[in-house]
């Protein structure tokens, strides 16, 4: 039988849980305004070229897109004869998502579903990518585990995530923050959040989750070697310009990064062998 304590946590969760589909449906329009943008401005190709440096371009895959959002991954991915499946848990943003399919002419697919708890089978997916989604979770590491679930064996995942409230615990990383938040917003071609859309922003997604504490992408590339990808790699596509003066050094603290991991395939083990 549940304990009180026990039924005031889930209670709590699903609350949480409502908080999170409610603000991301009522943002969806205004999100898929940006990924337009970015479309048709050409800008994708930048994203485009970042996930197809990680895999085999002349093999149609099938993808998970993560956190699809209106649906940008699955699009331009779709577009490129790749069979996409996108997942999120608001509502509006996968009607959003599908609408745009349907208009740029993709067969791509969005579901509403918990990253935490995808309802695929094991090695469902070649591929798995995710933008800007890890930071905001309760549980990153749960997502990995379920990503590493339903990878196939020497399939590729290829996260894009940020440090973006590291500055709340870290005073480096405040330095980092205050420059780059002003320089975002000068480059804005779209409106970003207003003062209300923003605290609300600051509110679900946990000030204190455990990912709020960690200096990533290290916290991350740990993670999946303990969940046993059998490579793992990082980059910082062109914010390496971000830094610290400490004791007359320089100290580069990334604020965006791309992480990628390979599930392990038994039928091609990496070995290492005495020299």
């Amino acid at each position: 039988m549940a304990t009180k304590k026990q039924c005031k946590c889930e209670e709590n969760d699903d609350r949480h849980l409502e908080d999170i589909e409610m603000y991301w449906t009522k943002r969806s329009p205004h999100f898929s305004d940006e990924i337009e943008a970015s479309i048709m401005e050409g800008h994708y190709t930048d994203w485009l070229n970042l996930i197809n440096e990680e895999i085999d371009t002349t093999k149609r895959l099938r993808v998970l897109d993560c956190g699809c959002g209106p649906g940008f991954f699955s699009i331009i991915l779709g577009r490129e004869g790749h069979h996409c499946i996108g997942i999120d848990y608001s509502a509006g943003m996968v009607e959003m998502a599908n609408r745009n399919f349907e208009k740029y002419g993709v067969l791509s697919k969005a579901y509403k579903m918990d990253a935490h708890n995808i309802e695929f089978e094991d090695n469902s997916f070649d591929l798995i990518v995710s933008r800007n989604m890890m930071w905001t979770l309760a549980d990153p590491k749960r997502v990995y585990s379920e990503w590493m679930r339903v990878l196939r064996p020497g399939g590729k995942i290829v996260c894009f995530d940020g440090n973006f409230k590291l500055y709340l615990h870290d005073e480096e990383y405040m330095e980092v923050w205050k420059e780059m938040n002003s320089k975002e917003k000068s480059k804005r071609t779209v409106p970003g959040p207003t003062a209300a859309q923003f605290k609300k922003m600051e509110e679900i997604t946990g000030n204190d989750f455990e990912v709020c504490h960690h200096r990533r992408p290290q916290w991350d590339i740990g993670i999946l070697l303990e969940l046993g990808a059998t490579e793992v790699s990082a980059k910082v596509p062109g914010i390496s310009g971000a830094y610290v003066e400490r004791n007359g050094e320089r100290h580069y603290l990334p604020m965006m990064f791309k992480v990628c991991a390979t599930k392990a395939d038994p039928t091609h083990p990496v070995v290492f062998h005495r020299a």
